[in-house]
């Protein structure tokens, strides 16, 4: 393993479960619910190590053909519900 690999994994040992892993779990989540991911999960690593920037960037503001879904997906990133 790289010393890359192996400083992204004991970074993670580091992150908030509430405010990091978590909100960005459900996003991946809703997003492979509604198909926009394909049958590929993303690596775990890269959807953790990332900024709050990149990863809303990544895989919410890509969608902003969408607003009602960009919504929906910063509701499930901030650990809100929308009806």
């Amino acid at each position: 393993m790289s010393s890359v690999a192996t400083t992204s994994y004991e970074e993670v040992f580091g992150y908030s479960m509430e405010k990091r892993i978590v909100p960005r779990c459900n996003v991946i989540e809703a997003l492979l619910s509604r198909g926009l991911l394909g049958s590929k999960v993303p690596a775990m690593s890269s959807v953790l190590v990332c900024t709050d920037q990149s990863f809303l960037k990544k895989y919410v503001k890509k969608h902003d053909d969408d607003k009602h879904l960009v919504l929906v997906l910063m509701d499930v990133f901030n650990g809100e519900t929308r009806t």
